[in-house]
């Protein structure tokens, strides 16, 4: 079995968490609700992890129940890979 769809879940839910690190961090507003939406209507690659994040969510429980060692390494790189956004972010 392969992890597209969790990889895809992954992926978009980093690239969302980076966002909203960027922009809570000096506390929330309605501004940082407006700024999520206007980059989800404006950005088409953003919109498109987003999508492709969930449409899949379904799929996931059976990718997740038969991770093998390289698809744990996989996912675990996807992580890695954002981890300096997450660091940048939050400074």
């Amino acid at each position: 079995m392969n992890v597209k769809e969790t990889s895809e879940f992954l992926k978009g839910n980093l690239e969302l968490l980076v966002f909203l690190i960027s922009r809570l961090k000096d506390g929330a507003d309605l501004g940082d609700a407006a700024a999520l939406y206007q980059k989800i209507t404006s950005n088409a690659q953003f919109r498109v992890l987003m999508v492709d994040a969930y449409k899949g969510i379904s799929a996931m429980k059976d990718e997740v129940r038969e991770l093998d060692l390289a698809e744990s390494i996989e996912l675990t790189s996807i992580f890695l890979a954002y981890l300096p956004r997450l660091v940048a972010a939050v400074k």
